[in-house]
C-alpha cells in the first residue's frame, strides 16, 4: 500500500507521498501531468473504474483514497490494494492495451484527473523519465507484495490481521481525542480478509480475538484501533 493522502505523515514537497508518483516527479513534470485530461470529484463507493472495461484513461488521484477490487466466482470483491493522493491508477491497461483488470472504487469523496490514453501516452513519450518512474513503482510494489506474502505465510490468521490494521492506521488513520486511532478507510471484514490473506471465519475470529485484548474496538461498525502498542505485539512486530 502507498504512503498517506495529501498533506498526512510521511509525505514530502507540497503534500505529494514519497511513494507516490506525484511525489517522485520533478516540479516541471508534475505541474504537466495536473494539466492534463479534465479534473473530476466522486463521492464514496462511486467507481472510477470497472473491471473488463477499455483502458482508455488513466486516473491521477489528486485528493483522497481508492481501493482496488477484482471480483470473484463466489460473488465477492476483493480487495488487492488502496491507492492514495498522487498516485497513478489504471495505467497498467493503457500501456498494455488490455481490459481492465480490477476495479476501483472511491473509498471517501475523491478528487482526480481523468487523462485519455492517448494524452497519457504521448506526454510519457515527450517525458520518458516520467515513464521510469511509473515502472518503478509498479516494480516496487510487485516486490512489496512478493515479500509480505512470504513475511506472513507462516504466521497465524490473528497476526496477519493485526500487521494489515497497522500498516492501514499507519498510513491513513487519524487519532481521535482520546488517543484510539480510526484506519481513515472504510473497511469491511471482506475486505480485511482480503489483505491479510485469510479466510473471513478466520479474519472475523482474529478481529474478535484483538477486540478482548483491547487492541481494537467497534465505533459506529468501523474498526478503531485502541491500542497501538498492543496491536504491535499481536502482530509479532516488538
Amino acid at each position: 500500500m502507498t504512503a498517506g493522502a495529501s498533506g498526512g505523515p510521511g509525505t514530502t514537497g507540497p503534500g505529494w507521498p514519497p511513494s507516490s508518483l506525484l511525489g517522485q516527479l520533478s516540479p516541471v513534470h508534475r505541474d504537466e501531468l495536473l494539466r492534463l485530461g479534465a479534473g473530476a470529484l466522486f463521492p464514496e463507493r462511486r467507481v472510477l473504474i470497472r473491471q473488463g472495461n477499455p483502458g482508455d484513461y488513466v486516473v491521477l488521484l489528486t485528493r483522497g483514497l481508492v481501493k482496488v477490487v477484482v471480483d470473484t466466482e463466489v460473488g465477492h470483491e476483493a480487495l488487492l490494494a488502496i491507492r492514495a493522493s498522487g498516485d497513478l491508477v489504471g495505467e497498467m491497461a493503457v500501456l498494455g492495451k488490455k481490459p481492465r483488470s480490477a476495479s476501483v472504487i472511491a473509498c471517501v469523496p475523491t478528487s482526480v484527473r481523468l487523462i485519455p490514453a492517448e494524452t497519457f501516452t504521448a506526454f510519457t513519450k515527450r517525458n520518458p523519465e516520467v515513464m521510469r518512474k511509473a515502472a518503478g513503482i509498479l516494480v516496487e510494489r510487485l516486490r512489496e507484495s512478493d515479500e509480505q506474502r512470504i513475511a506472513t505465510s507462516t504466521l497465524p490468521a490473528r497476526s496477519r490481521v493485526a500487521r494489515v490494521l497497522l500498516e492501514i492506521v499507519q498510513t491513513y488513520g487519524s487519532r481521535y481525542a482520546d488517543d484510539a486511532w480510526e484506519l481513515g478507510i472504510p473497511l469491511n471484514n471482506y475486505e480485511l480478509a482480503s489483505l491479510a490473506g485469510v479466510g473471513l471465519s478466520s479474519a472475523e475470529k482474529s478481529l474478535r480475538l484483538l477486540q478482548d485484548r483491547g487492541a481494537v474496538a467497534r465505533r459506529e461498525r468501523r474498526i478503531v484501533v485502541s491500542d497501538r502498542t498492543m496491536l504491535r505485539e499481536l502482530a509479532g512486530q516488538t
